[in-house]
């Protein structure tokens, strides 16, 4: 899920174990502890184009409050996203563009994690397109840019991974996947097409999303695929 402003809030995709509302522990998931930091490499192929980044994550700000704790993450030191912690597991609860001085968007809660991350566990959380693209020139025609959501149903479909990324080797991953589909309009608007989205995402214990990866794309002859890549490079703690 999970790009600056754009293709990171897709990933989006950040979870913890901690029982209740107590602080991180060693095990985490996604720890909330304020000081924290992340590392990403990214690459981004739209219209066959490819983009390669630097993401930097840092936890900033978190406090308890009746029945949950609140925090924040600064991405790009551009955006502000806020998440709640509660008995039942990890939301998104809204954003803040830094760079335009913007108003604080709130947002429908997205479960982001369960605390209970038995496999086989799924939730329903919800997404946008980012990287499926018209194949005409026509603005009428473009998907990027414009808000088209799609609907995941996420699932807990391994508790026990490995993953090797530039950070080193990550062992008992919890690998979570998701997919949706949905509709857009192709052709200046003469006609619809679906577009099915695939992600999957790796949380290793103690240092949070360690990879993911989504692909979106359609069997339209009008589109073209997308897909983005995102890798720790390193972590503070």
């Amino acid at each position: 899920m999970s790009r600056t402003g754009t293709f990171p809030r897709l990933f989006l995709a950040f979870a913890t174990v901690l029982a209740g509302c107590s602080e991180p522990t060693d095990e985490s998931l996604f720890p909330l502890t304020p000081g924290r930091n992340w590392y990403y490499q990214a690459r981004t192929v739209v219209r066959d184009e490819p983009h390669a980044q630097r993401i930097v994550i840092a936890n900033t700000v978190a406090k308890d409050v009746p029945g949950a704790k609140l925090a924040t993450q600064r991405r790009q030191m551009a955006w502000d996203y806020y998440f709640k912690e509660t008995e039942r597991g990890i939301f998104r609860i809204g954003s803040t563009d830094r760079r335009e001085n913007g108003p604080r968007t709130a947002e429908e809660e997205v479960m982001i994690l369960p605390h209970d991350v038995k496999e086989g566990s799924s939730w329903r959380m919800t997404s946008r397109l980012e990287l499926v693209e018209s194949r005409t020139f026509s603005a009428d025609d473009r998907i990027v840019g414009r808000y088209y959501p799609v609907h995941l149903t996420a699932r807990v479909a391994a508790r026990d991974e490995s993953v090797k990324v530039p950070a080193g080797s990550f062992a008992h991953c919890v690998r979570v996947d998701a997919t949706g589909e949905t509709s857009v309009r192709v052709d200046r608007g003469y006609g619809t097409a679906p577009v099915k989205v695939t992600q999957q995402d790796w949380y290793a214990p103690g240092v949070g999303l360690v990879k993911s990866t989504r692909l979106e794309h359609s069997d339209s002859t009008f589109l073209r695929p997308g897909t983005y890549d995102q890798e720790l490079v390193s972590f503070e703690r």
